[in-house]
C-alpha cells in the first residue's frame, strides 16, 4: 500500500536488527542445549566484602591466641640485709637456745660469712648450699663466719659434690680472728685427723677411721666449749681435745684435696648453732677409732 511505502528507513532497519537479536539469542540458547557450544556461567551478584570485614571475620573463628610467658620479676638489690631468724636475745639464754641457723637459701647468708676465692681456693654460695672447693694438695683454707662464739654446739651437713675419695671437708675454730685455731677434716676415703695451732705452732692427731658417706650428705656435730672440743660425723667420734683459751671465736668451714690434678668441691647445708647443754657436754669425752695405717 502508498501509506506502507512512506514509512520511515530507519524503522524498518530498527525491526529487522531486533527480529536478527531474537533469532540469535533463540539459537545461541538451542546451541547451549544440546551442547554445542561452552556455556559462561555469571556468579550471582556479591556485596563488597572490605578488609576490615575480612579480618573481623577470622578473627571471630579462629582460636584465642596464647600470650608468650612472662619472665618473673628480677628482685631489686637493696643494701639492707634480709632479716634473720635468729631469736630474740634474753639476759640469760637458756642452754640449747638457737644462737644462729642458716640453711644458705638468702641473700643474708651471703651477709654471714667471708666468701672469698682465688686461684687455689672459691668459697660461695650456690643453690641452696655454701660450696667449698680445693685444688691445692699442700694446704687447706676455709670461709670464716662473721659471728663469733665463746661456746656452741654446731650441726651442719655436708656432701662431697667433686673429688670423691680425695676430697676434704671439715671445720675451723679460729680464737679472735687470729693465727691460732683448732679443727678437723675429713677425707672421703674414710679418714682423717684433727689440728691445733697455739702461738704459731702447729700440732695434729694421728689419722682417724671415718665412716664417710660419698654419695649422701654426712652429719656433722662441732662442739666447743670452754675447756674442750669434740667432732662427731655420722654419730662416730673423729677427734677431741682440750682447749686453752676460752676467747671468742668464729666458725669456719674449710675444703682442701688429696691430688692436686683432682677438684674437691664439697657443700655445706642446714647449720645451727646452739649454746651448749649437758648433752654437749658428754660428747666431750668421745673416743676415736686409730687408722690402722696413714693414707
Amino acid at each position: 500500500p502508498a501509506s506502507a511505502a512512506r514509512r520511515p528507513l530507519w524503522l524498518w532497519v530498527g525491526g529487522a536488527l531486533l527480529l536478527l537479536a531474537f533469532c540469535g539469542g533463540l539459537g545461541w540458547i538451542a546451541l547451549g542445549m544440546l551442547g554445542g557450544g561452552e556455556a559462561t556461567a555469571v556468579p550471582p551478584t556479591q556485596p563488597v566484602t572490605t578488609e576490615t570485614e575480612v579480618e573481623a571475620a577470622l578473627a571471630a573463628t579462629a582460636p584465642p591466641s596464647q600470650a608468650p610467658p612472662t619472665q618473673p620479676p628480677t628482685p631489686a638489690l637493696t643494701a639492707t640485709p634480709a632479716p634473720t631468724e635468729t631469736p630474740a636475745v634474753t639476759p640469760n639464754p637458756a642452754p640449747g637456745a638457737v644462737l644462729l641457723r642458716d640453711d644458705f637459701e638468702t641473700a643474708a647468708s651471703r651477709g654471714r660469712w667471708a666468701l672469698w676465692e682465688n686461684e687455689r681456693y672459691s668459697f660461695s654460695i650456690e643453690n641452696g648450699r655454701l660450696v667449698a672447693v680445693g685444688r691445692d694438695a699442700a694446704t687447706f683454707n676455709w670461709a670464716p663466719g662473721i659471728d663469733p662464739f665463746e661456746t656452741f654446739d654446731a650441726v651442719f651437713t655436708v656432701r662431697i659434690l667433686e673429688g670423691g675419695s680425695s676430697a676434704f671437708f671439715g671445720v675451723v675454730y679460729q680464737l679472735d680472728g687470729g693465727d691460732d685455731y683448732l679443727g678437723c677434716m675429713l677425707q672421703g676415703d674414710n679418714s682423717g685427723y684433727c689440728f691445733t695451732r697455739v702461738g704459731g705452732e702447729a700440732t695434729s692427731t694421728p689419722w682417724m677411721r671415718v665412716n664417710m658417706r660419698l654419695l649422701a650428705e654426712n652429719e656433722a656435730r662441732f662442739v666447743v666449749l670452754e675447756d674442750g672440743w669434740a667432732l662427731i660425723v655420722n654419730d662416730q667420734c673423729v677427734g677431741s681435745g682440750l682447749r686453752d683459751s676460752i676467747s671468742r671465736g668464729t666458725l669456719g668451714l674449710l675444703a682442701t684435696t688429696a691430688a692436686d690434678n683432682i677438684v674437691s668441691r664439697v657443700g655445706y647445708d642446714n647449720l645451727t648453732v646452739r649454746l651448749p647443754d649437758a648433752g654437749s657436754r658428754a660428747l666431750l669425752n668421745c673416743e676415736p677409732q686409730p687408722l690402722q695405717s696413714s693414707p
